[in-house]
């Protein structure tokens, strides 16, 4: 087995099967950062990418894919982009959360509406997991859609999932009725629930 010293200081042994030609994927490092390729490269152009650092360092991004699905996960995330970026119109002259905000809420949004329709878990509705036929249905998903469309799904007894609240360190989905709760955790739901208004 292939050991690659990498120069972010993690040492590797483990590989991950090939889905293409039924090789393994070896870590090491490229010119995008650290990755697993197939150690058949480049007949088998399959790779993935893996996180740098912290706790997850070396950890796949997501499932090995070969240059055509790479170009499928591509198109099918500048579709979904284009749902939750260009989201001005809709909130002119409404509330007072800042543009990052409003895209981070939208962005959510659009995931769940994506993953419903799919019928994929919150883990599963990932671009870099999906092959190219789950491309292929995004795809066909999303142009349907509108930002508007996606608002009124989420607004009609569909909130958008707000961001995790943390308590020593650990994620809190949301409280629990009876539980007290702090100021700042309360002004901090007060402000996600605006958001979700919006």
């Amino acid at each position: 087995m292939r050991v690659e010293e990498l120069s972010w200081g993690v040492r590797m042994t483990r590989t991950i099967p090939c889905p293409f030609c039924g090789g393994v994927l070896y870590l090491r490092e490229s010119q995008f950062g650290p990755e697993y390729r197939c150690e058949r490269w480049p007949q088998c152009d399959s790779r993935v990418g893996a996180h740098k650092g912290g706790t997850r360092a070396g950890e796949p991004l997501g499932t090995p894919a070969d240059s055509a699905t790479r170009r499928m996960r591509r198109s099918a995330h500048i579709v979904f982009d284009k749902l939750w970026i260009d989201i001005e119109h809709m909130y002119q002259g409404t509330g007072n959360l800042a543009l990052d905000k409003l895209r981070a809420i939208a962005r959510r949004r659009t995931y769940r509406y994506l993953r419903e329709r799919m019928g994929l878990t919150a883990g599963e509705c990932h671009f870099a997991k999906f092959d190219k036929t789950q491309c292929r249905r995004a795809i066909s998903i999303l142009k349907s859609a509108t930002p508007e469309k996606i608002r009124a799904h989420a607004k009609k007894g569909n909130p958008a999932p707000t961001a995790k609240s943390h308590k020593n360190g650990k994620h809190i989905k949301k409280y629990d009725k009876g539980r007290r709760v702090t100021r700042r955790q309360k002004t901090r739901q007060n402000s996600r629930n605006q958001g979700d208004n919006e």
